[in-house]
């Protein structure tokens, strides 16, 4: 039988603590996941809740809009035009970085999943770390 456990990666605790409270931020998650997926996949270690927003599969099937509309979210929170806030993507595919670039946002490639840092890298990862434990991760989040 599979496992259908969720697998918190080394830094995404620590990195989400960095960042949250922060004047001016709020985080927000993209997945292809639809909305209530996400949240049963991500409630069962504690961390749907640190998300304030996101873009989700059903608001859009391509990664890039989905992404979109999160942003948007994510400017609504902070009352602001999305063209006025800085957006970070953190993924470890090179479909999400390019669907960082399709929308406009920074992206961080994290080499959890089968590519590596040198592969993210090089399809145009503004930052590209092993996980988000990695010094400098966090500085790279924050810019």
């Amino acid at each position: 039988m599979a496992s259908t456990a969720c697998l918190i990666h080394r830094g995404v605790e620590a990195a989400l603590d960095a960042v949250s409270g922060r004047r001016g931020v709020v985080i927000g998650l993209g997945t292809g996941n639809i909305r209530e997926g996400a949240r049963l996949k991500l409630g069962r270690v504690g961390l749907f809740e640190r998300f304030a927003f996101g873009g989700f599969g059903c608001d859009h099937e391509r990664r890039d809009e989905l992404l979109r509309v999160g942003a948007e979210r994510g400017a609504a929170l902070l009352g602001a035009p999305r063209s006025r806030c800085r957006v970070v993507v953190i993924g470890d595919t090179p479909r999400d970085v390019a669907a960082a670039h399709a929308i406009g946002a920074e992206s961080v490639g994290v080499a959890t999943g089968p590519h590596r840092r040198e592969e993210l890298a090089a399809c145009g990862a503004t930052f590209a770390v092993e996980d988000l434990a990695e010094e400098g991760a966090i500085a790279a989040m924050l810019g």
